[in-house]
This record gives structure tokens, C-alpha cells and sequence, in this order.
């Protein structure tokens, strides 16, 4: 929803339908080294940062979520507008069965 930084790779919808974007991601540790200090890091399709997402203003997005961390989490996004659940944004200790993913 901005411009990636660093090499992010761009993760492309799965499908063809126009203005329907059907994205799957996946949450898992890998070892990594991003500051020159090796260490286990909670990634996004075993990258950190994770990747960019990109689609046209006014497109449906479903973003579907493995989770393979062996613990529960959230995810929280920046620059998505979320019609009828404005106040939900995938913030830790909130509770919802769409952005859930344990």
C-alpha cells in the first residue's frame, strides 16, 4: 500500500478477477541477520521486512493468513481502509474472527 523499501519482493494475486485480489501469506521464524546480529525473527513468507502489497484504489483485497509461528498473533496494517470495522486494525489483545490468526 507504499512504496516497498529495501528488496522487498512484491507478492502478485493468485487469481484473475478484476478488482478482487486474493493474496496467501505466511507467518513463520527464520533465521536472519537484518542489523549484523543473527537471531530467530517472526517473518512474512520468510522475509523481513515483509513483502508489499499493491493493488489500484477503489479494489477488494483478501488476504489469507497461515500461521506457522506455533503461537497466536496479529497482524496490523497501515494505509487499508476497512469498511464497517474502521476501529479493527490487527492491533494486539483485540479479538476478531476475521483477522484473528491463531
Amino acid at each position: 500500500l507504499s512504496k516497498p523499501i529495501l528488496n522487498q519482493e512484491l507478492i502478485k494475486s493468485r487469481n484473475y478477477e478484476p478488482k478482487k485480489n486474493i493474496f496467501d501469506i505466511t507467518l513463520k521464524r527464520v533465521t536472519l541477520a537484518p542489523d549484523g546480529f543473527t537471531r530467530s525473527l517472526a517473518t512474512i513468507n520468510g522475509q523481513y521486512p515483509g513483502p508489499t502489497i499493491e493493488v489500484k484504489k477503489g479494489d477488494r483485497i483478501v488476504i489469507n493468513v497461515r500461521n506457522e509461528l506455533g503461537e497466536p498473533t496479529s497482524i496490523h496494517s497501515h494505509g487499508m481502509f476497512q469498511r464497517g470495522t474502521p476501529w479493527f486494525d490487527g492491533v494486539a489483545g483485540q479479538v476478531s474472527l476475521i483477522n484473528s490468526c491463531s
